[in-house]
């Protein structure tokens, strides 16, 4: 291996582990970003007194999904009303 080919494939490895060290910063930082919504919006607890009410919530959350999904059924214009209301209670269906 020449001395040219050795630097080129250094400055390769640097490169690539530039971008997966970016590439991994950027995921940890949407993680926390979406942890930090979870407990400022009372879906995820910080404490034993506040997990059961997180918990509580999410179970909440699915509850009134799937009831405002059961009532939209019978009703053909609901989806795009409950779009028009920013509802998320279809997301997840397909």
């Amino acid at each position: 291996m020449t001395k040219r080919t050795l630097v080129q494939e250094l400055r390769e490895h640097s490169a690539n582990a530039e971008l997966n060290r970016n590439m991994l910063t950027a995921a940890l930082t949407a993680r926390a970003a979406d942890k930090i919504e979870e407990l400022l919006v009372g879906f995820e607890g910080c404490c034993y007194a506040c997990e059961p009410v997180g918990l509580l919530n999410k179970q909440l959350l699915k509850e009134r999904d799937e009831a405002r999904r059961e009532v939209c059924e019978f009703e053909k214009y609901c989806r795009e009303e409950s779009i028009r209301r920013g509802w998320d209670c279809f997301k997840e269906t397909p």
